[in-house]
């Protein structure tokens, strides 16, 4: 079966939340891993070659592995995931229509300014941020993009580009 809907809402604006109740309904399958991020490609090509390396964050690299997820959820009318990364790629959108041309979408967004700090604030727990002062990391961003400076830890650096989290229009 392939998944017929996906939640790519930004962090920390609930699509976790929207993924467990979901999953509570006994006619909707949502995969166990609640972030695949299989159909963010570019992501996953920045992260390798950032780390140089095949970055272990990104699991599902071809579409076997990927819907061995949904193996055997045939009796489900739903079948979904949950992948924040989405909706921040330049290439999900297109991914995930080539996929499945009849998938249905739940894009979560959240005032930008709590997001950003909220967002800030869970990099920084997972070791992913290493700049502690949220209002120092806004203003380093244009220099961290021009010198290319990024924490080894980061998944892809364009993660730390806070700005371009909150640009909706592209």
């Amino acid at each position: 079966m392939k998944p017929n809907l996906f939640i790519v809402g930004m962090p920390k604006a609930g699509t976790s939340a929207l993924y467990f109740f979901l999953k509570q309904h006994p006619e909707i399958f949502m995969s166990e891993d609640k972030e695949p991020n299989y159909f963010c490609a570019d992501l996953i090509e920045e992260s390798d070659n950032f780390h140089k390396r095949k970055f272990e964050d990104f699991r599902y690299r071809n579409e076997k592995s990927y819907l061995k997820l949904f193996e055997n959820k045939d009796k489900f009318k739903i079948a979904g995931e949950a992948s924040t990364q989405y909706l921040f790629s330049k290439k999900a959108a297109e991914n995930i229509y080539n996929f499945n041309t009849k998938a249905k979408i739940i894009i979560i967004i959240r005032e930008p300014v709590s997001f950003l700090y909220s967002y800030h604030s869970q990099l920084l727990r997972n070791v992913r941020e290493n700049i502690l002062d949220f209002k120092k990391a806004l203003e380093f961003e244009p220099e961290r993009k021009k010198l290319n400076k990024y924490p080894s830890n980061v998944r892809f650096p364009s993660q730390l580009h806070y700005t371009d989290w909150i640009d909706y229009k592209s």
